[in-house]
């Protein structure tokens, strides 16, 4: 006979579903049994992640206040490029816009955001957006992708005729982002995820981390909410339930939109929001992203629609024509979710554990082979984003062994590979002639950098792990020039090497 809990040890599931707990941590087994109640919270260990979640908005409600606030204090308060402004001007203190922008000021602009957007998390039909962002007589764009683009270009740009405007569109893209989740742009559905996208990559830039998550989250909630992570699956005509009611697609082209929307956010989840991701695979039956181009050409592989997109994958089932960049972005991505995800897993569930370690190592060793050629990249390929999808693999097999450090000796040389392939990487191509790379990727390196840190720290002699050293602190300080989440990593690299 089960001994009787004490009181307040069930967690808050059980409780409120009235449901026996067993208090078994980190999950107990009516939520482990669970599809829908996977998150078990127990208020007897320290703060929740509802309780969390509350404090990171309660910091987000504080911040947006501030750049809602007199935009003059605003410029000095928010710690948003506060440099670059300072160098161009004093913002004004008034919210006057421009109503006009100059042809040849919006066509600069994009240009620029385009040249960007290659390498970042851009997923629209480059075209269709084009030709809709030039013609200042379109309604095409709804309004906060298009300050949010203007936002980006003004930011990328050394100098602008609207360049002391970048705190004003800054507030104005996030309050129409803000009246987007109230009213739903359901017809441009797909437009309010790309904002999202971008607005949550602009903080991660610029190293407010608390503003990218609430976007990426929001991002987050808006693809799943719409269904978009069934598309093309045979449930997705009985997908009664949405939080978004989206019209069909209209074509070929938007309906890839829309599959690039859904890996793009769930590859931007996965890298920033790591530890704290919930997404569930085994509810993905969108099929993995193709390039842009093949939509528009009508070139879609019929047995390009399967059910269990992600799940199947890792099970070493594998998709022909799911090659694009986007896609092995997104693979890699959850490479790297995945093994971080088991490494928190070590303690609490050991034979769990181990099993995702041999599945894992074994579906990373399958990949590693079909990733994009660096020494033969296509024009259409950013050389940023090529990095960025290998150094994420590489730096998923980082994750994957330094849980089992201390027991498995062969560990640590296993880092070191890992890390030899992210140096290969940098050197292959020359990264630090790139102004256009994620700000995620000084993450990654940074990691890289702590184990080599301890590592030679340990060792009598580890002149190729200081070689590796060297040349990862030089590229991670080019990024800082770019980057002010890049300036604080390196920042505390270096206080770790004095």
């Amino acid at each position: 006979m089960s001994q009787p809990l004490e009181k307040g040890s069930a967690c808050l599931n059980c409780r409120r579903r009235k449901v026996r707990c067993d208090a078994v941590k980190p999950q107990c087994g009516p939520c482990r049994a669970s599809r829908a109640y996977q998150d078990c919270e127990f208020t007897n260990s320290g703060p929740t992640r509802t309780q969390q979640l509350k404090e990171q908005i309660a910091k987000l409600e504080s911040r947006i206040k501030e750049i809602e606030g007199p935009v003059a204090s605003s410029s000095q308060s928010s710690g948003l490029n506060d440099n670059k402004i300072n160098q161009l001007g004093t913002v004004p203190n008034h919210r006057q816009l421009p109503q006009v922008i100059p042809p040849p000021v919006r066509s600069a602009i994009m240009q620029r955001f385009l040249k960007y957007a290659s390498a970042n998390w851009f997923f629209l039909n480059v075209d269709r957006f084009s030709a809709a962002f030039l013609d200042p007589n379109s309604e095409a764009l709804i309004t906060v992708l298009t300050n949010t683009v203007i936002l980006w270009g003004i930011h990328l740009s050394s100098s602008t005729p609207l360049s002391h405007h970048e705190g004003l569109y800054l507030t104005r893209a996030v309050q129409d982002a803000s009246h987007g989740l109230v009213q739903p742009y359901v017809h441009n559905i797909v437009q309010l995820i790309q904002a999202e996208v971008l607005l949550a990559q602009y903080f991660f830039k610029n190293a407010r981390m608390v503003e990218g998550r609430y976007h990426t989250g929001l991002a987050l909630s808006i693809v799943f909410g719409a269904g978009f992570h069934k598309i093309g699956s045979t449930q997705a005509s009985n997908c009664t339930e949405r939080a978004i009611n989206v019209a069909p697609s209209k074509d070929l082209v938007e309906e890839g939109e829309r599959i690039g929307a859904f890996w793009t956010v769930v590859a931007l989840n996965n890298c920033w929001t790591t530890r704290e991701s919930n997404v569930s695979y085994d509810d993905i039956d969108t099929p993995w992203p193709l390039e842009m181009q093949r939509y528009s050409l009508n070139l879609v592989p019929a047995n390009s629609l399967s059910g269990r997109t992600v799940s199947n994958w890792l099970r070493g089932q594998q998709d022909p024509g799911s090659d694009s960049l986007l896609a092995q972005h997104a693979k890699a991505s959850v490479l790297y979710e995945q093994a971080v995800q088991n490494g928190l897993q070590r303690r609490g569930n050991p034979t769990q554990f181990l099993n995702n370690y041999n599945r894992l190592e074994s579906s990373i060793s399958q990949f590693s082979p079909t990733l994009i050629s660096l020494h033969e990249l296509p024009q259409t390929v950013h050389p940023g984003r090529a990095v960025l999808v290998h150094v994420l693999l590489y730096s998923a097999m980082v994750q994957l062994y330094l849980p089992v450090i201390d027991i498995n000796i062969n560990a640590a040389g296993s880092i070191l590979t890992s890390i030899g392939l992210i140096c290969r990487t940098l050197r292959a191509v020359n990264v630090t002639g790139l102004s256009d790379i994620d700000p995620f990727l000084s993450s990654l390196l940074a990691t890289a950098c702590r184990f080599l840190i301890s590592y030679i720290s340990m060792q009598s002699q580890a002149a190729e792990a200081s070689e590796m050293l060297k040349l990862i602190v030089a590229v991670m300080t080019y990024m800082a020039n770019h980057s002010r989440h890049a300036e604080t990593q390196i920042l505390e690299i270096q206080q770790l090497l004095t």
